[in-house]
């Protein structure tokens, strides 16, 4: 038996056999299929409106539920919660002036320091003004701020903490002043609070510079107290000199005081 292949039509990858059956037999061609093997990509499943209106209305209670829980979850919270009052007042920050001539009249010239306002925004949200504020409202027997079952300090200390931890600095961008808050669930102790920290701040600030002249206060008063002492040495010795050589006569009467010791000065200036 030969196979002929059939090669009339390569596109369709089919051949043609050819079998002989005999001189008598006329010839049969048959073809044959090849399968094509040729991977296909499923098409990808899309959620249209429809699908989604369709998983909803599916769901529909579920997602009743779901939403009237947590709106009445929120609205019990909220009604459990006391409200928060916050007070703000408000504080210019100056920076302080040199005069370039004492005496002269000119204007003095306001010094330009980067680190000034960033300084006094730490001094506001300093522990140690927030215990000066505690300390001038008496804030450490409010029940609200400390256990009055504490120790007197520790019930300062709490109330410290307490007075610190809801205070906030709020600077002004662009300018000179600062804002200054206080939340609490009183709202006449906020204002009390807020108002108190802006009373102490502006008395630190005075008394921080009435200490940096305190030294030098104290040095001009010694240096005073020595130069009188010396003076009143000098005085002594003079008018003992002027006394040893016969000068003057030290007596009561109206030339009392200094003026031997003048007479003294004119006499030995002459000799």
């Amino acid at each position: 038996m030969n196979l002929i292949a059939d090669t009339d039509a390569p596109r369709d990858h089919r051949q043609d056999l050819t079998v002989p059956m005999g001189d008598a037999v006329p010839m049969v061609h048959a073809r044959v299929l090849q399968p094509n093997f040729a991977l296909t990509q499923p098409e990808p499943h899309v959620f249209g409106l429809r699908e989604i209106a369709r998983i909803l209305y599916r769901w529909r209670w579920l997602i009743l539920v779901v939403i009237l829980a947590a709106v009445t979850l929120a609205s019990v919270i909220t009604l459990l919660t006391p409200p928060k009052y916050r007070a703000i007042a408000s504080l210019e920050i100056t920076q302080p002036a040199a005069e370039l001539i004492q005496g002269s009249g000119v204007q003095p010239i306001a010094l330009r320091d980067p680190q000034f306002l960033t300084t006094q925004y730490g001094l506001l949200r300093s522990k140690s003004l927030a215990r000066r504020v505690v300390r001038s409202l008496n804030l450490a027997k409010n029940p609200a701020l400390a256990p009055q079952n504490a120790a007197p300090s520790a019930r300062e200390e709490i109330a410290t903490a307490r007075v610190a931890g809801n205070f906030a600095v709020l600077p002004v961008a662009t300018s000179r002043l600062v804002g200054i808050s206080y939340t609490s669930s009183d709202p006449a102790l906020a204002a009390a609070i807020a108002n108190g920290f802006a009373d102490n701040f502006i008395a630190a600030d005075l008394q921080r510079k009435f200490d940096a002249t305190a030294d030098a206060r104290r040095f001009l008063q010694s240096r005073i107290a020595s130069t009188k002492t010396a003076l009143e040495s000098s005085e002594r010795a003079l008018v003992q000199y002027a006394q040893s050589q016969g000068l003057v006569q030290v007596g009561g009467g109206e030339g009392g005081g200094l003026e031997p010791v003048r007479i003294a000065l004119r006499l030995i200036q002459r000799r």
